[in-house]
C-alpha cells in the first residue's frame, strides 16, 4: 500500500527561496517501523532521470533521506530500496541470504529501467556493492555512486579468522562502535544494533564471490567516495575497487573529516554536490 506524504522543500534562486511542493510516497510494509519505510520522490512531471538509493548492511532507507531530498531539489526523481530482511527484526534478518538482498535491488532496477531513460544507482556500504553488481548485470544503468563500499572491514583479518568458530555457536555481535545513547534512535529507524553471525557470513560471501571478482566488468561511469576515518569499512575497500576498474570514466575521493555515516556527517554539502554533478554529467 502506498501512503503519500506532502512536504515542502526549498530551492535557492538568487536571494529568494522558492517553495516547492514535492510528493514523497512511502511504502507501508508489515512489521517495518514508520521511519524505516522505503519511499519515492517525484521531482517533476514526465521526468526521465531517477536515482535508486540503496542502504547498507543492517540499515534502512532513512540513512538516505537527506541525499534523497537534495537530489529531488535538483530535479532528479528518487526511489529508495529496503533490502529484504532489513527493518524488521534480527530473526527475520538472519533467515535472509545475500540473494534475497540483491533481489530487492534488482526489482527496483528492472522496474525503473522500464520507466526512465536515465537510471542511476547510489549505494552506501554494502548497498554500494549491490549497486555495482546490478550495474554489471544491467548495462543500461547510466552510472553508479559508491559510498563507503565494503571489501575490507575494520579488523578484517581477525573477523575472517574467527568466523568459522563463531558460526558453530551461532552468536550475534553487538556493534561496539555505536554509543549506547544512540541505540534507541537506531531501533526507531529499524536499524539493527547487533549482527547475526550467519548474516555476516552472507556479507562476506557476496564480497568474495561478486564484488572482488566482478569489479573489472563494470562498464558504466562510477564515482567512488570513502571516509579515511570510516570505523566500519576500511578505505582500502574503495582503493581496491578503484584500482581494478577498467572503465575510463571513474573518480575517487577519500574524505578526511567523516566516518561510515557519509550521508549525515560533516562535509555533506560537498558530498551532495559532488554526487549530483556526477549524475547530471552522465546522460
Amino acid at each position: 500500500m502506498i501512503i503519500s506524504n506532502i512536504y515542502k522543500i526549498g530551492i535557492k534562486q538568487g536571494n529568494n527561496m522558492v517553495r516547492l511542493e514535492t510528493r514523497k510516497e512511502y511504502v507501508d510494509l508489515p512489521g517495518v517501523p514508520q521511519l524505516a519505510r522505503p519511499f519515492k520522490i517525484k521531482a517533476k512531471p514526465r521526468n526521465n532521470k531517477v536515482a535508486i538509493l540503496v542502504h547498507g548492511f543492517t540499515s534502512t532507507p532513512i540513512v538516505m533521506r537527506h541525499l534523497a531530498d537534495y537530489l529531488a531539489e535538483q530535479g532528479i526523481d528518487v526511489v529508495t530500496v529496503l533490502l529484504a530482511g532489513h527493518g524488521r527484526n534480527l530473526e527475520t534478518f538472519k533467515r535472509t541470504k545475500w540473494q534475497n538482498w540483491f533481489d530487492s535491488v534488482e526489482d527496483a532496477v528492472t522496474e525503473n529501467l522500464r520507466r526512465y531513460k536515465h537510471v542511476y544507482l547510489v549505494g552506501h556500504s554494502m548497498g554500494a556493492n549491490m549497486c555495482i553488481h546490478a550495474a554489471i548485470k544491467y548495462p543500461d544503468v547510466k552510472a553508479v555512486v559508491s559510498l563507503g563500499a565494503s571489501v575490507y572491514l575494520r579488523r578484517d583479518r581477525w573477523i575472517r579468522m574467527l568466523l568459522p568458530l563463531a558460526k558453530i555457536f551461532n552468536k550475534k555481535y553487538r556493534k561496539r562502535w555505536i554509543k549506547k545513547e544512540y541505540m534507541d534512535e537506531l531501533n526507531a529507524h529499524g536499524r539493527y544494533t547487533h549482527i547475526p553471525i550467519p548474516s555476516l557470513v552472507q556479507l562476506y560471501d557476496f564480497i568474495d564471490f561478486h564484488t572482488k571478482r566482478e569489479i573489472k566488468y563494470l562498464k558504466c561511469p562510477i564515482l567512488v567516495l570513502h571516509s579515511r576515518k570510516d570505523e566500519v569499512s576500511h578505505p582500502r575497500s574503495s582503493y581496491f575497487i578503484f584500482k581494478r576498474l577498467k572503465v575510463k570514466e571513474r573518480e575517487l575521493f577519500i574524505l578526511d573529516k567523516n566516518n561510515h555515516g557519509l550521508l549525515h556527517k560533516t562535509r555533506r554539502d560537498f558530498l551532495f554536490k559532488k554526487i549530483t554533478n556526477f549524475i547530471k554529467k552522465h546522460k
